[in-house]
């Protein structure tokens, strides 16, 4: 990210599963193929979601899933949403899951091989307070890894326009 900056840098991660080191999802290093947060060993639909703590104007999303040999992860499917549930009010802005084995729609996006420059995925400008990210397993093991995600984003100042009183 440069401009607009990387928002989920050091924000709070939940999961559907147990993520072991998930600290390292948000903690700004990417070069690092053995600094990783896994799930558990099955090939089972998992997320990871950051809660950016506040509304940002989303514009591009950055994710390494482990890459040190460019294996493919599946069903790929990242959302925003302003709701923590996910129940309400959901954009998809990625999704590889070309079967629908996810049960969350087919997706148009192609699996990928991981490298070390990531996944960068565009944003046509949503506003949104949580991201989360689907994955189901790899091509190598049913891991789902996690290297880092970085959120490009600006502020959005709410405030704007709402009526103002005063004790005065």
């Amino acid at each position: 990210c440069g401009t607009p900056i990387n928002v989920a840098f050091g924000k709070p991660i939940s999961s559907s599963e147990n993520f072991s080191n998930s600290e390292y999802i948000t903690d700004g290093e990417r070069l690092d193929t053995g600094a990783y947060a896994d799930s558990t060993p099955f090939e089972e639909l998992v997320w990871v979601q950051v809660n950016l703590q506040a509304v940002y104007d989303i514009e591009e999303i950055d994710v390494w899933h482990y890459y040190g040999d460019q294996r493919q992860y599946h069903d790929v499917i990242v959302q925003l949403s302003n709701d923590v549930l996910f129940s309400d009010g959901v954009t998809t802005v990625f999704n590889n899951d070309s079967d629908n084995s996810a049960g969350m729609g087919t997706g148009s996006d192609s699996e990928y091989f991981e490298t070390s420059a990531g996944k960068v995925i565009a944003v046509d400008s949503v506003a949104a307070q949580y991201v989360r990210f689907y994955s189901k397993g790899n091509s190598v093991n049913g891991y789902s890894h996690y290297v880092e995600i970085e959120i490009c984003g600006t502020p959005i100042n709410v405030a704007f326009g709402k009526p103002i009183s005063s004790s005065e």
